[in-house]
């Protein structure tokens, strides 16, 4: 299992498609996980699920001024099962 903390990350589409996995996103970190990676490429079964991840990741982006975005102030621990 890894954690991080996903306040300042960055949700987009993958840069290349990932196949089998059709609702594929990317998340690049603004630090390295308890593993050591600062990026995933989380896959999930449907377009509202990714729809619903990317909204729920993205109030925890960086605004660019050092504030969060969608006034979000808690800290969010990610925590993945590596499969």
């Amino acid at each position: 299992m890894r954690t991080v903390a996903a306040v300042g990350c960055t949700v987009g589409e993958l840069k290349h498609a990932r196949k089998g996995h059709k609702w594929a996103f990317r998340v690049d970190l603004p630090s390295k996980d308890s593993a050591g990676d600062a990026k995933y490429a989380i896959a999930v079964e449907s377009e509202d699920e990714k729809g619903e991840w990317v909204g729920a990741l993205s109030k925890f982006s960086s605004t660019g001024d050092g504030r969060q975005a969608g006034g979000a102030e808690a800290l969010l621990d990610l925590s993945l099962i590596h499969i």
